[in-house]
């Protein structure tokens, strides 16, 4: 279908009410280790092929085989936490059963409309001062079979041109000395891997902010969240709070004219679909003035999946 090929202006993120109140009140989401996402099989599908295919790629194409030991590793040798990626995660759908269930459970939940353009220029939070950082943004590929062969060679091809990119970079920074080749390759494969999933993932329909700290120094410092059986670390991202055509906007509070005439939405957060609840018109009544109160025009309407939690 081509329009899966058109980058969507708006994606969305399932979350609780009292979490979408902390994104609001901090301008901030949250990009978790991809070793602590909830696919326990994330990358290593992709990156096991790789390093299968690696030797053979070498031998067909005279060169790569500096990687094969490091790609090699067992898991215990895997790269360093600290220069592993960090995701955030989004939707293309607004109104997704499946996503109700999963993330937003007992009728407490809303699917956040982010601005994509906002997204694509968030910086770190703990910095003073704006710091553009290398984001990575797009949408995540499901498979479960076998990649072709020219694939995993068109995949390591472009590896070994972004490491000898990086390490090009690097020259001449303090840093530059601990920049191994071979672990650029790697982290850079890992990289590559954040935007593959298990095909049992598909009905999210997932876009992903990916941080890779390789990319950033000084690397900005972790924070840890419970659940219920670890600690998730994650690194804070701070939104724009307006798209970078509308800076120059200001909000005004939107007339019952302006509302039914389509009012164009500027800032980070376009819109908020409340999800099934026993309570839609109080939850719908109550979202909509919050954002007035925060002086942010969002649309906020309702759930249409036909769903019950007692």
């Amino acid at each position: 279908m081509a329009i899966e090929s058109v980058e969507p202006e708006v994606v969305y993120h399932y979350t609780t009410m009292d979490t979408m109140l902390k994104i609001v009140q901090s301008k901030t989401i949250w990009a978790s280790s991809m070793a602590y996402l909830n696919d326990t099989s994330e990358g290593q599908y992709f990156i096991n092929q790789v390093r299968i295919r690696l030797p053979e790629f070498s031998k067909q194409r005279g060169y790569g085989s500096e990687f094969i030991t490091e790609m090699s590793n067992d898991a215990n040798k895997e790269t360093p936490f600290q220069l592993r990626p960090y995701v955030a995660s989004f939707s293309r759908e607004d109104d997704s059963l499946p996503q109700w269930r999963s993330y937003c459970q007992h009728g407490n939940g809303v699917a956040i409309g982010f601005s994509v353009d906002c997204l694509k220029r968030v910086y770190f939070a703990e910095d003073n001062e704006i710091r553009e950082i290398a984001v990575g943004f797009r949408d995540v590929k499901y498979t479960e079979k076998q990649l072709p062969d020219e694939v995993l060679d068109q995949e390591i091809i472009d590896t070994i041109e972004a490491a000898d990119a990086v390490i090009q970079i690097a020259k001449g920074a303090e840093s530059s000395s601990s920049l191994a080749r071979e672990k650029v390759f790697r982290v850079l494969i890992e990289a590559h891997a954040s935007y593959r999933k298990h095909l049992s993932f598909s009905h999210e329909r997932e876009f992903r902010i990916v941080v890779n700290p390789i990319f950033v120094h000084p690397t900005p410092p972790l924070d840890f969240r419970p659940v219920r059986t670890t600690l998730i670390p994650y690194m804070k991202l701070r939104i724009p709070i307006t798209r970078k055509d509308s800076e120059h906007l200001q909000f005004e509070p939107p007339s019952v004219v302006s509302l039914l005439s389509g009012r164009k939405r500027f800032q980070f957060i376009e819109r908020v679909v409340i999800g099934p609840t026993p309570n839609m018109p109080l939850s719908l009544q109550a979202v909509h003035e919050y954002f007035n109160k925060m002086q942010m025009d969002v649309e906020v309407k309702p759930s249409d999946a036909p769903f019950r939690e007692w």
